[in-house]
């Protein structure tokens, strides 16, 4: 008798084992991300400095100043490996550290302190082509002052 109402509706069973199939083929990546999005996931503590805690969007954000800085100073003065600092863990901490030092010690991050900067490393050579011809790299990401302010900023760091 079962294998009978097996055999009526074997079409059709076959079809829904195979758009099972084929919906599980395509969850199976995506499914544990979605089920564990709250554990770790997002921005997570990576350590504690001054009695506060540091998030990895902290981090990721010294990274990408100073990911600008070298790539401006690495076009700028080729073959000079990356002078500001690696984007590693443990050195993007350190240079929060030396940025709250910085702060203290009343050390400024502005646009002007980038420009005497890049004056005196290229001995009076920058002037506002070629910084304009190597701000065009960076395709609008930022303003030429958030990228003079980055190199100031990673000054005072090192």
């Amino acid at each position: 008798m079962p294998f009978e109402v097996f055999r009526r509706n074997q079409r059709m069973l076959i079809a829904v084992f195979g758009l099972l199939a084929m919906i599980s083929f395509v969850l199976s990546d995506s499914l544990p991300r979605l089920l564990n999005a709250g554990n770790g996931g997002g921005d997570s503590k990576v350590a504690e400095l001054f009695g506060k805690a540091v998030y990895r969007s902290d981090l990721n954000e010294m990274a990408r100043q100073r990911s600008r800085a070298n790539q401006f100073l690495n076009m700028l003065m080729p073959y000079t490996p990356d002078q500001f600092g690696s984007l590693k863990e443990r050195e993007l901490v350190d240079a929060l550290i030396l940025e709250r030092e910085a702060d203290r010690l009343g050390m400024k991050a502005t646009s002007e302190v980038g420009r005497e900067w890049l004056e005196t490393i290229t001995q009076g050579r920058m002037n506002a082509d070629l910084f304009r011809s190597l701000y065009s790299r960076f395709s609008n990401e930022i303003t030429q002052e958030q990228l003079l302010s980055d190199l100031a900023n990673q000054v005072r760091i090192r």
